[in-house]
């Protein structure tokens, strides 16, 4: 049984967010035709004003696998019960100095199970069923996925380079039997700049 969890990378700047949510709309002009069909003009300014983080995941690039244990489903025989940790890493180098940054994971075309925060397995005839993954950071507590606020903040030092270590887990779902399966999902990792 092969289990991965997928994780991609996101970037984001402060400066180059705030340019994208906050911009100030200019209407230039208004032409409306027949059957009440207008079309106005707006222009969009930002401001990149620093560099980002390379971001690397076990010591190897910003997209990795994260390959969980085979387990046996008696493991997960009850809803929330939780098995099959997998350690890994994500390293933030050539940071911007002396900058606070917050890392969340965010969903991907797998979702996100809304009533727990983890990550759903992909459906099909080989995968498992009613499990899913659950991230935790180093302090076992868990990162809901889609949530900016249960973040790991990153504080960077001189050197640019900072290195935190998070747990992807097997996790029941459901008050049903976990079956046996493949299991694949996958999640981005969003870095932000205070």
């Amino acid at each position: 049984m092969l289990s991965q969890l997928k994780l991609g990378i996101m970037k984001y700047n402060k400066s180059s967010v705030l340019a994208l949510l906050l911009f100030s709309p200019c209407i230039l002009a208004q032409t409306c035709t027949s059957n009440d069909k207008c079309s106005v003009g707006v222009d969009f300014k930002g401001n990149y004003l620093e560099k980002t983080c390379d971001v690397s995941i076990n010591n190897g690039s910003m997209y990795e696998t994260v390959v969980l244990p085979v387990i046996s489903v008696t493991t997960l025989d009850h809803e929330g019960a939780e098995a099959g940790s997998q350690l890994f890493s994500i390293t933030l180098k050539n940071c911007p100095t002396n900058k606070a940054i917050s890392l969340y994971f965010a969903s991907t075309s797998a979702g996100v199970d809304a009533l727990t925060g983890n990550l759903p397995n992909a459906k099909g005839a080989d995968y498992s069923e009613h499990v899913e993954v659950r991230l935790r950071n180093s302090e076992s507590q868990q990162m809901l996925v889609d949530d900016p606020e249960s973040n790991q903040n990153y504080d960077v030092s001189l050197s640019g380079d900072v290195t935190h270590y998070y747990m992807a887990s097997y996790y029941a779902a459901e008050n049903t039997q976990v079956t046996a399966g493949l299991l694949n999902t996958s999640a981005a990792i969003v870095v932000s700049y205070k």
